[in-house]
């Protein structure tokens, strides 16, 4: 089986990392969510969720996108279908929608980064990010 640093998270399905080389790697998953500019010629149906990983706060309509992705991935974890979500590094975006996900589907927000940050070195280290997890306002 090829690496894609990706973590397990739970009994449940979901796995978060950078896109792999292979992306064969990926035909395995029953979702793929990749938050960031997919490669060319991706062998596979997956869903684009693109949003920046910024210096600035994520705007209205990245929050929204921020939404509908982890909405995706908490129903497919729900369903108990292997999801796989990804960006660029594997450190904010794509453990932004995971961690999102998994306090949809009742975990504490603290709980939930502190499960990223366990399981993939420099977790969500874009603090409006992590504020946007905890529901506390920008500065």
């Amino acid at each position: 089986m090829v690496d894609i640093s990706a973590i397990n998270v739970r009994a449940f399905k979901l796995w978060v990392g950078a896109m792999p080389r292979e992306l064969s790697a990926l035909t395995r998953f029953d979702e793929v969510v990749i938050c960031c500019h997919p490669p060319p010629n991706v062998p596979f149906g997956y869903i684009l969720t693109y949003f920046e990983d910024g210096l600035d706060a994520p705007s209205t309509k990245e929050k929204a996108t921020i939404e509908r992705a982890s909405d995706i991935v908490a129903r497919a974890l729900e369903a108990e279908r292997m999801v796989a979500v990804l960006c660029s590094a594997g450190q904010n975006r794509s453990c932004l929608v995971a961690a999102r996900a998994m306090v949809k589907l009742g975990w504490a927000p603290d709980v939930a980064i502190e499960i990223m940050r366990e399981h993939r070195d420099h977790a969500l280290y874009n603090q409006h990010f992590v504020r946007y997890l905890r529901g506390e306002p920008e500065r």
